[in-house]
Parts: C-alpha cells; structure tokens; sequence
C-alpha cells in the first residue's frame, strides 16, 4: 500500500518513522499522557525507511558535522548510502520516512508495519491529523468499511486545555472516507471529509451544512 500523512488540508506522500528505541509510527504526542506507538518489523524496516540526503555532502563544508547525520561527511559514513548506525548516534531520530507498507494484525490485537506484499494492492494506509481551534476539541471518525490502525490526540498542553489535534491511521479501499469534526476560537470549517478514490486523497471543509449539501441521499424537506 502507498502511504501518505494529511495534516488538515494538506496531502503528502509517506510518514516519518521514529527509530529509537526501535522504529515506529507515533500517533498522540504531546501531553501528560503516553502516545501510541505502531512499530515496524524486524526483518522488514531496514528495507523500508528512507533517509533524507546530507545537505552538505560533496561541498567545500567536509569537516563540519552534518546536522542530519551527526558525523563529519569526510569520514564517508552516510545513512543514504546505507549505513545506518549514524542515524541513531547522531540526532537524525524522527526524520526517516516509509513510503509503501503492509499491514498484519497481530495475535495480541495489535498491528505491525511491514514490508509491501502485494504490488497489485490499491488501498492506502493514511494518517489523518487535524487540529482544533484554542481551546477547542478535534475527532475523527471512520466511514463504512475503514480498517482503522490506531486513533489518538495530540494535546497543545499539558492536560489537552487548550486545543488538540486529533489523529488517525487508516487503510482505506477507493471510494472509502473519513470524516472530522473540531471547535474552538478561530475555527472556521468545523466539519471535514478526507476521500479517497482509488487515485487521489482530497480533503473537504465546511460547516454543518457540508454534510447535507455533500450527501448522495435524497434530501427531505418543504419548498417554500
């Protein structure tokens, strides 16, 4: 399954992976509370997790410890060019990205990310995250048939008080969706739809009214 992580409105292709200490998705930070964690397979992550490249490599600057990669790009050790061990010396935790995956469902009821298996697999595995106004609340809820991962929040404080963010991962089939509802101070779309359709991911806000202006029923009602 291609992957891709929409923050509010904006759509983009992959999700980043924490890898200490072990590689997985976070979804729920922040807060007096723990986050949820989806962790990646053993055998598998190796495979799946790219690296950003070194901004300074091959440039005068070859003594200066790279920001990313933590080491001087004159020692030749680079997580783009497959060493990995860098990556957890050197601060680059929480900047990797998988772009394609497998999902298996545990005996535990628990979820594990692995590498792709079907090539031909047309769903996407989405993590959604839209954000409340100050001092509001955010949720999401699956529409008919969503296999969902894992939901959580992301609170703006220590005990959520002034805002969330909600957040869900997703396989969606085409033509499946997901739906958002949030408040607070200077919120103006209350209401979201996330639809896929077998090609694209495209997101939709509005008020209250999105619902029935959106909807394929027939809309019940008196002409005036």
């Amino acid at each position: 399954m291609r992957i891709f992580s929409v923050e509010g409105e904006i759509v983009g292709e992959g999700t980043t992976v924490v890898l200490e200490p072990y590689p997985h998705i976070v979804l729920g930070e922040g807060g007096h509370k723990r986050a949820t964690w989806i962790p990646l397979g053993k055998n598998d992550w190796r495979k799946m997790i790219a690296f950003p490249p070194c901004p300074i490599r091959g440039s005068a600057m070859m003594d200066i410890t790279c920001n990313l990669c933590g080491v001087a790009p004159s020692l030749g050790v680079h997580p783009n060019e497959g060493n990995l061990r860098p990556v957890f010396e050197g601060g680059n935790v929480g900047r990797a990205s998988i772009k394609e995956a497998s999902v298996i469902v545990l005996k535990s009821n628990g979820y594990l990310i692995v590498a792709p298996r079907n090539g031909d697999d047309n769903r996407v595995l989405v993590l959604w995250r839209v954000s409340s106004g100050f001092r509001g609340s955010a949720s999401i809820t699956a529409g008919e048939g969503v296999m969902v991962i894992a939901s959580d929040s992301s609170w703006h404080s220590g005990r959520g008080n002034l805002g969330e963010t909600a957040e869900m991962l997703a396989i969606l089939k085409p033509g499946q969706e997901l739906r958002a509802s949030r408040s607070g101070r200077r919120v103006q779309g209350t209401r979201a739809k996330l639809i896929y359709d077998g090609k694209t991911i495209s997101t939709i806000f509005g008020g209250e009214e999105m619902e029935v202006a959106m909807t394929d029923e027939v809309v019940e009602g008196e002409y005036i």
